[in-house]
């Protein structure tokens, strides 16, 4: 009888035990099912960032040459205006040969039939429009086009100067099309009482035709060191907005073992921005209650959303 009644409790027991474990099995399929899914990036604790700002500058000459008459002369035909871009070997005054002496063909490189021209494509920023041209006056004031003779000249303030300046710098310049950017270097810098004016060369042809006088585009890539977290910028949930020396926050990863196996949660961590690069930004995580063991395993959810709340659970994907 007892035996009967042992027999009966102790299946009742394994039918009760195996409806929980069903049931809990169940609960965590569901709570599993409805648990948000969190993108995480791995926090790199130390390393470094691109920062791009971009300026603007005018296309210039690096020199300008003047042709003066060494004798009084006529011309006849002025084929050329001021401030044109004439190709080389283009004829751009005809003389009058009887007035020309040997002295004025060898000083100007006047042709025989009175032609005078330059062998270089070149911008005429001034050219003498008179029949008769008087000893000592200038013919033509032009300078060399091509890219080894011209440079973009800027103006920018102290601090940019120190970032254009510094050996992580990358420069690069174009005139309409970001993708045609090739490199350009600092060639001199003059300093001023409020400003700094700077030159620089340009050290590749470009796709693009820049003339004298264009706006040419300037981007500075610098690259920066910092013995902090980096992040994407993509995983900072601003406080206004993302800038050097701003706070933010972010949510961090951390796993936890349960009766299920390990579980995934988030923390909701103050933060301070300390740079702000092109993609990343470099950062301190406030950790006063050390639950983040080790920075250099440390997850942060990445485009985190209004569905997570300091302490969700989570799955990461």
């Amino acid at each position: 009888m007892i035996t009967k009644l042992l027999k009966k409790i102790s299946k009742m027991f394994l039918g009760f035990l195996c409806t929980f474990l069903v049931l809990g099995f169940l609960m965590f399929l569901v709570r599993d099912y409805s648990t948000p899914v969190v993108s995480a990036v791995n926090a790199s604790n130390g390393g470094a960032i691109t920062k791009t700002f971009r300026l603007t500058g005018n296309v210039i000459a690096q020199n300008t040459i003047e042709v003066k008459a060494p004798e009084k002369l006529y011309s006849k035909e002025i084929n050329a205006e001021n401030s044109q871009i004439v190709s080389a070997n283009t004829p751009i005054i005809l003389f009058d040969t009887e007035t020309l002496t040997d002295n004025i063909k060898n000083n100007l490189q006047i042709s025989e039939d009175g032609v005078y021209r330059v062998n270089k494509d070149i911008y005429i920023e001034y050219i003498n429009d008179k029949n008769a041209i008087e000893e000592g006056e200038v013919i033509i004031k032009y300078s060399v086009h091509d890219a080894d003779s011209l440079e973009i000249v800027t103006e920018v303030n102290d601090s940019v100067l120190y970032k254009l300046t510094s050996q992580n710098t990358k420069i690069y310049y174009y005139k309409n099309n970001y993708s045609e950017r090739v490199k350009a270097n600092i060639s001199n810098v003059k300093k001023f009482a409020d400003y700094n004016r700077i030159y620089f060369s340009l050290n590749e042809k470009s796709n693009e035709k820049i003339n004298i006088n264009n706006t040419a585009n300037i981007v500075v890539e610098l690259r920066e060191e910092y013995n902090a977290i980096i992040v994407p910028i993509s995983a900072l949930i601003p406080i206004g907005e993302i800038n050097d020396n701003t706070s933010c926050y972010v949510y961090g990863i951390i796993e936890e073992d349960t009766i299920f196996g390990k579980q995934s949660r988030v923390i909701l961590r103050d933060a301070y921005i300390y740079s702000v690069g092109s993609s990343k930004a470099a950062i301190y995580i406030n950790n006063d209650d050390n639950m983040i063991v080790d920075y250099n395993q440390l997850k942060i959810v990445n485009y985190a959303t209004s569905a997570i709340k300091n302490g969700s659970r989570v799955r990461v994907k």
